[in-house]
């Protein structure tokens, strides 16, 4: 009995590979089987790594693990762009009706496509995908009735509003959730003015800047403080975004916003939700185009 990794990567650099397959030689790890059998769209590869020999599915998932890790770093450093996926597979594509059907006709289990790592015992799964893409055409009289409001007056942006514009624009042309959701996230606090409109507590900031300047410490402390100083001056970027909800469209808008801002917080940090932010995306888009 022997287990198996197979980690499906998306990856912007191609490989070289000889009949779209290769053997990788991975140092420590029995041989991987390399395949790069479809375009991803919009942008890269799809590139599958396979390795068997494993005594236990623990094993096997120790392994792909490890690989994963060491592509996240090669595509970092060598700057090829390696995406590994998601750390916990998402629901099946395939009803259970139709996974008992396969695996009474086949004898083996039936494994929906999946971007991230996969373990199974050799020779009892059968991994199947199921691939579509599209695109959006907009007619040029739909075009013309979009730009018309526009035109016939002119808004004059702002530096934060046309920031903000901009990652919106860009965040269509990222091919992950991921990304998407980041710079949508970024569009919101583009347009949040920090400024602190609080007379009282800018005046003790001045005085202890003043005060600062009497007492005698090393320049780098004097920096630090500073720094802090300045912190104070301003708004933390929490209550920069609910102030501008709150103030444009609502509470429960300023209450929503910070949901995603919180996951966002916990996806940076955490590397939590990978995989899982396509739902989130859409919802931040609307909230930053509200």
């Amino acid at each position: 009995m022997a287990f198996c990794f197979r980690l499906r990567t998306r990856m912007a650099s191609s490989l070289e590979l000889a009949g779209n397959q290769t053997v990788l030689a991975a140092g420590p790890l029995p041989p991987v089987t390399v395949t790069a059998p479809d375009a991803a769209d919009p942008i890269g590869r799809w590139t599958i790594f396979k390795s068997c020999e494993f005594p236990s599915d623990a094993e096997a998932k120790t392994a792909g693990q490890r690989l994963s890790e060491v592509l996240l770093i090669v595509g970092a450093v060598n700057r090829l762009g390696i995406d590994i996926g998601g750390a916990a597979a998402p629901a099946e594509k395939f009803s259970r009706a139709a996974r008992d059907e396969f695996e009474k006709v086949s004898g083996q289990r039936l494994i929906s496509e999946y971007h991230g790592l996969t373990t199974y015992e050799d020779g009892t799964a059968a991994i199947v995908g199921i691939t579509a893409s599209g695109k959006v055409v907009v007619s040029l009289r739909d075009f013309e009735g979009l730009l018309a409001p526009w035109l016939k007056s002119p808004p004059a942006l702002t530096v934060r509003q046309r920031n903000s514009a901009t990652l919106l624009n860009d965040s269509f042309f990222l091919p992950s959730s991921e990304g998407q959701f980041i710079l949508r996230i970024s569009a919101v606090e583009a347009l949040c003015d920090q400024t602190l409109a609080n007379p009282e507590r800018q005046a003790v900031v001045d005085q202890l800047q003043h005060v600062l300047g009497t007492i005698a410490c090393s320049g780098d402390t004097r920096l630090v403080v500073e720094e802090r100083l300045r912190d104070l001056s301003r708004k933390s970027v929490t209550q920069a975004y609910l102030t501008k909800f709150r103030s444009l469209l609502g509470n429960a808008e300023a209450d929503a916003f910070k949901k995603l801002y919180d996951l966002r917080s916990k996806f940076v940090h955490d590397g939590s939700g990978r995989g899982q932010l396509g739902g989130p995306a859409a919802e931040a888009l609307e909230l930053a185009v509200a």
